[in-house]
């Protein structure tokens, strides 16, 4: 149930070079949700196929998200796959990039993962980093602000209206 981030590819001058991760936090083993492992599982399986239908033109790479013959994947292909999925589903369009804010969002703001626990996840080097990936709104203000009020309506209240702590 695990991700190993062990190197990271680039197009540069026409080609794509793979390289190592920016920094040694970049390098990183991330443990993997259940749902997503059964997810990663049904997507081996149609690339199975997909390498049995290629044949021997397959580029075997061990790549878990590849072009339709094993290879990398062209950046404007996943660009424009990536925006006609958000539009499927509804959803604004965004850059892919933009998937990083959300999941440091998601993981700090949402799951109320504890912020050391999010910038391993992401692999940043420091906490700053972490904390400028996240970003809040009203919606999730009134979230803290509701479940404040249930923890101190809890507490009982003095004669004169002052909560006794």
């Amino acid at each position: 149930r695990t991700l190993r981030v062990e190197r990271t590819v680039s197009w540069i001058k026409g080609r794509f070079i793979e390289g190592d991760p920016k920094t040694k936090k970049s390098k990183r083993t991330i443990i993997l949700p259940r749902f997503l492992i059964e997810s990663l599982k049904r997507h081996r399986e149609r690339q199975t196929v997909q390498r049995a239908t290629v044949g021997d033109s397959w580029q075997d790479l061990n790549l878990v998200f590849c072009n339709p013959s094993g290879g990398f994947r062209n950046r404007g292909t996943t660009r424009e796959s990536f925006a006609t999925l958000l539009k499927r589903i509804g959803l604004p369009h965004m850059r892919v990039h933009d998937l990083r804010h959300n999941a440091s969002t998601f993981l700090q703001m949402v799951l109320r993962m504890p912020a050391k626990m999010a910038q391993d996840i992401l692999g940043h080097d420091d906490l700053k980093m972490t904390f400028d990936y996240t970003h809040t709104d009203l919606d999730m203000q009134r979230g803290m602000m509701d479940d404040m009020d249930t923890f101190f309506s809890g507490l009982s209240e003095g004669e004169d209206d002052t909560p006794v702590v």
